[in-house]
């Protein structure tokens, strides 16, 4: 590792400069290594073409890392050096950057006035761009259908559709992608292989469509119809792990498959059928291809699903025979009701008939009959102590007047007394009538209440 760095810390220090310098000593050095990468024109100009991901192939070229070579690439764009980026190039963010200079030139020259999102990860905003720059695209159409890129701004658009497809592609990008298909062993790893294949090879397919170039367009659409066959001749058991036996997905490859190829006379493979197939491929989720047969540490997400011990089940009938009889009981319950007389209409009644009130009781209460003069005041407060449902035989002592006292009775209705034990009921209308220490007055509601079913 140390010996890999001394060899290289010298090419960094020539290649990152504060000028373009560093720039011309990468090309320069890439010039004599490979001049299909690199060429130096007689006027001065540079004829940069790195291939189709030959990131790092340069950058085994130079021993420096494939990082390296992408940062002075990038460096290269943002001195307007012309980097030829063929096809599927693996740097997206390099596209990007180059795609927004060409977007800037664009409207320098008037081509257009929309200003381009390169990074948004919205496929919506990114179809309608799409749709927006195929539009522009047009405009440099020759009238034999060939694109003239010899017009000023055409190579800025080409850059700026092939960077809006690219991007798509990356968010659209099945999750098979991310499993390592040379961990998987036997005929499934092959089958996954084989898909991974013909998904790289469908996006080149767009790509070179963008690109106008009729030779790589064959070359791809040729190579995909073998990868349709390699996946048409899988075990049957693989197959139907992966959901390859299903009708439809079959129909999909057998147009692939027997499709006549020739792009320059205008016969290609059937798009509808390439997208479908790609779609297909989108539904292999982590669940799917674990449940084929690859091994969950190979694939990332993925969330085991939560089993039930069947063995552990145990089958039962709830019994609820003693708690429905134990609801259907009467339940008699202990505690205290906090109640308040009012006897502001009664004591009024009477100093309206030349009376005087020096206190009063009443039933007042819907859960008590008892009532005790506190004061001279017309109204009080109480509490007194019940257990369970009042009864008119009860011993009144709990709840019984405190005092001997007079008081008015039957203001409402004919209330009841209640003396050593013995039910009283008071006849005649509202009167004063002295009551004695232990005396339960019940009020006319419960003695009703009492004379229907004899209990309160």
């Amino acid at each position: 590792l140390l010996a890999a760095y001394d060899e290289a810390y010298p090419k960094m220090m020539r290649y990152f400069t504060d000028s373009q310098d560093g720039c011309i000593n990468f090309l320069n050095d890439l010039k004599g290594i490979n001049k299909e990468w690199v060429k130096l024109n007689d006027d001065g100009s540079w004829d940069i073409n790195f291939g189709i991901g030959n990131d790092q192939e340069i950058a085994d070229a130079l021993g420096i890392g494939v990082e390296t070579v992408q940062a002075i690439m990038r460096k290269l764009v943002d001195y307007n050096f012309d980097i030829n980026l063929d096809s599927v190039y693996t740097d997206l963010e390099l596209l990007q950057t180059k795609a927004e200079k060409a977007n800037e030139k664009l409207i320098e020259l008037g081509k257009t006035d929309i200003r381009f999102n390169f990074n948004t990860t919205d496929i919506d905003s990114l179809d309608k761009q799409i749709e927006d720059a195929f539009a522009l695209y047009e405009t440099f159409r020759n009238e034999d259908g060939t694109i003239n890129l010899e017009l000023e701004g055409a190579k800025e658009v080409q850059y700026m559709l092939v960077t809006l497809v690219r991007q798509k592609q990356e968010l659209s990008k099945p999750f098979v992608m991310n499993v390592d298909a040379s961990k998987v062993e036997g005929e499934l790893g092959q089958a996954l292989q084989l898909i991974k294949d013909y998904t790289t090879k469908k996006n080149e397919i767009e790509i070179f469509k963008v690109n106008g170039d009729v030779a790589q367009l064959q070359q791809a659409q040729m190579e995909i119809q073998g990868i349709a066959r390699g996946l048409d001749l899988l075990p049957n058991n693989v197959k139907i792990a992966l959901g390859l036996n299903d009708g439809n997905v079959q129909e999909m490859l057998d147009k692939i498959m027997n499709t006549n190829i020739n792009v320059p006379a205008g016969l290609e493979l059937d798009e509808n059928s390439l997208n479908a197939f790609l779609q297909f491929i989108s539904t292999l989720s982590p669940e799917v291809l674990v449940a084929a047969g690859v091994d969950s540490s190979l694939v990332e997400n993925y969330v085991a699903e939560e089993k039930v011990d069947e063995g552990n089940i145990v089958e039962f009938e709830p019994k609820d025979t003693k708690v429905q009889a134990y609801l259907k009981t009467p339940k008699r319950g202990t505690g205290y009701i906090d109640f308040k007389v009012r006897t502001n209409e009664v004591d009024n009644y009477i100093r309206s008939h030349g009376g005087s009130t020096t206190g009063s009781s009443n039933g007042g209460s819907s859960q008590n009959s008892s009532s005790s003069n506190k004061s001279s005041k017309t109204g009080y407060s109480d509490r007194v102590r019940v257990d369970g449902t009042f009864h008119a035989h009860a011993n009144g002592t709990n709840v019984g007047i405190k005092h001997d006292e007079d008081a008015i009775v039957n203001e409402l209705g004919e209330e009841g007394l209640i003396r050593n034990g013995v039910f009283t009921k008071i006849l005649g209308g509202m009167r004063k009538m002295r009551l004695k220490a232990g005396d339960i007055i019940l009020n006319d509601k419960q003695v009703e209440e009492l004379e229907k079913s004899g209990d309160v």
